[in-house]
């Protein structure tokens, strides 16, 4: 959110503006990073987020914290593509 600091400060003052960046979002004025509970299906959520890494092998209550891949337009492409065509398109180098 760092790198958008004007829509951050708009978004914080403005109900129906919403920012959505790769750390984080501000949603109805309020910011928030993105995490997943404990028990969320990782790969449920592959296609829109990505888990950061953080030190493996150590159950935890608490959220995981997430990136935003949707904005990544491969990765929209690809989420999109599991949805509207079933595994369909395709590039040059095969299946996207």
């Amino acid at each position: 959110m760092a790198a958008y600091p004007l829509a951050s400060k708009l978004a914080h003052e403005n109900t129906n503006l919403s920012v959505l960046a790769r750390d984080g979002a501000i949603i109805r004025c309020q910011a928030a990073p993105w995490v997943a509970h404990p028990a969320t299906d990782l790969a449920a959520i592959k296609g829109a987020f990505e888990v950061v890494e953080e030190e493996k092998g150590e159950e935890t209550e608490k959220p995981y914290p997430c990136l935003l891949t949707i904005g990544d337009f491969k990765v929209l492409g690809q989420f999109l593509d599991e949805f509207t065509a079933r595994g369909l398109l395709v590039n040059a180098d095969g299946p996207i």
